[in-house]
């Protein structure tokens, strides 16, 4: 996977926001479709995540433990 420096900035890219959490571009946009994902920008063709969004979603799937729901833990 080619190494993209992320962007300092209030807003990612789908691609940065991928990177970061070490998932496919596939596993983004499938959470996206389905809103499983932080909340997200459009812009024309465009798609970016305002990192403030992103900290919201990460504090709402946080788990307690293994036997949550599989997969990703949704509390609130």
């Amino acid at each position: 996977m080619k190494k993209v420096t992320l962007n300092a900035g209030p807003v990612w890219t789908e691609k940065e926001f991928a990177q970061y959490y070490r998932m496919s571009l596939q596993t983004i946009r499938s959470w996206r479709v389905s809103g499983k994902g932080p909340k997200f920008l459009k812009i024309g063709r465009s798609v970016r995540y305002k990192k403030e969004e992103i900290q919201k979603w990460e504090d709402s799937i946080i788990c307690s433990s293994t036997s949550q729901n599989s997969g990703v833990c949704y509390e609130n």
